[in-house]
């Protein structure tokens, strides 16, 4: 008789979900997955910004592992509050954390904690209806965001774009009521380093710099100095070619914005050589962000001299986020991380995605990383009899979330749709769980 090997996958996002895909493979093998809300798909359903269905369409192809014959999906269960990770470590012969990153890193400078200052999750999770977000921002017609990446993008296109570009997306009712006025009508995205060293795709500035009634300007990148710029990039100054292309691209893209610039009434302004000192404050609310300029010098960008003040009255930090320490689990309070080699943690004890390396990469990115780590765990796991979990989710009365039942939630919010839109989602898990009774 063979013996069948249980692994506990917590977490059910992009990187969670392609290392499934591997796992499931192995008919020897039962893979529990759990989920802290009734709702999966983790970063595709809170990060993926709603008017980018397209993207969320993986969520299809994720769906197909989720619903495998050795898979079970137990969601509703937040681990060290219904479960341990010691625990979870005594039932199953591994177990992979695929939890992701849900804290936001902080600039830690003055003003930091005034009530107009957001992070990138909590900006995101609110305009994705994240049950843990539901409040609204206090958005105001001048909103600077720290940081020039994929995460910045996404927060300025969803605070400029028309309300009749939402259409088909899964905007949720109430951001739809607090957008639909256009509370917004300029974005200053403030980068420390020049245009060749901001981090975002070319394909998101490109979609940015031709968004109907935006005009976009380049503070700190001129024609000229982008054109010298992409004249003197070197491929073999770069670590790998796709950032060498990357880099060109995003250059390419400003000088063409440069030279065929959009039109409109709001405005969005890319901000190079800057450094966020201070978020000032006027009375109880955010007045502007006290900004150093920087130049480069031996290849690193220092502060100069010379000092102002960028105006706003909401500000985001777009600067990348951290993954939740968890009790029983080595941190990396330095990166955020849970420390590992390759993913290997510990015996029996597993990461993948950002909670293994940190927040980088596209979501298609993580399934070549996440396929080499279920390998190795599969490589090295062993099997034998261990007590059923069902027995302990029992006594403490824990009714998980299964399949079935989140596709009866996701009819249910198909169906309490507006016309515009291709789903509503549930603000809160309580609510979801109502579609059940």
């Amino acid at each position: 008789m063979t013996t069948q090997t249980k692994i506990a996958l917590v977490g059910s996002g992009p990187a969670a979900l392609f290392a499934l895909e591997k796992l499931r493979q192995n008919p020897n093998t039962t893979i529990h997955v759990y989920e802290q809300w009734p709702f999966p798909f983790g970063l595709v359903r809170y990060g993926v910004s709603p008017d980018h269905q397209g993207v969320k369409n993986i969520q299809r192809n994720l769906a197909r592992h989720l619903a495998a014959d050795n898979v079970r999906l137990l969601g509703g269960i937040t681990i060290n509050k219904h479960i341990s990770v010691s625990e979870l470590r005594q039932h199953y012969h591994a177990t992979l954390l695929g939890i992701g990153a849900q804290i936001d890193t902080t600039l830690n400078i003055p003003g930091e904690n005034l009530p107009q200052v957001h992070g990138s999750s909590r900006l995101a999770g609110w305009y994705n209806t994240h049950p843990d977000h539901i409040r609204p921002p206090p958005l105001a017609p001048k909103v600077a965001l720290i940081g020039q990446g994929n995460v910045a993008i996404d927060a300025a296109r969803v605070l400029l774009l028309d309300h009749g570009d939402f259409n088909g997306s899964d905007l949720g009712q109430q951001p739809t009521r607090q957008l639909r006025p256009q509370p917004v009508q300029e974005v200053a995205m403030l980068g420390r380093r020049g245009p060749a060293e901001a981090k975002f795709t070319t394909p998101e500035l490109r979609e940015i710099c031709r968004l109907k009634g935006v005009r976009v300007e380049f503070e700190g990148a001129d024609m000229e100095s982008v054109k010298q710029r992409l004249d003197s990039l070197d491929e073999a100054q770069f670590p790998t070619s796709a950032e060498f292309r990357r880099v060109r691209g995003n250059l390419q893209a400003i000088l063409q914005s440069l030279e065929e610039p959009n039109s409109g009434e709001r405005l969005l302004r890319f901000v190079f050589g800057v450094r966020p000192l201070e978020f000032v404050a006027d009375g109880d609310a955010l007045a502007g962000v006290r900004c150093a300029r920087t130049a480069p010098d031996n290849g690193r960008w220092r502060d100069t001299d010379e000092q102002f003040t960028e105006p706003c009255g909401f500000a985001v930090t777009c600067i990348g986020y951290r993954a939740a320490p968890l009790e029983g689990v080595p941190y990396d309070d330095g990166r955020g991380i849970y420390p590992n080699e390759n993913g290997r943690i510990a015996d029996g004890l597993w990461s993948v995605g950002w909670c293994k390396r940190g927040p980088s990469g596209a979501i298609a990115n993580n399934r070549k990383e996440s396929h080499a780590v279920a390998e190795a765990l599969l490589a090295e796991v062993g099997g034998g009899d261990l007590p059923p979990i069902d027995d302990l989710l029992a006594a403490r009365d824990i009714r998980p979330v299964g399949w079935e039942q989140w596709l009866a939630i996701e009819k249910a919010e198909e169906r309490q749709a507006s016309e515009d839109r291709v789903r509503e989602k549930f603000t809160s898990a309580a609510a979801a769980l109502e579609v059940l009774k």
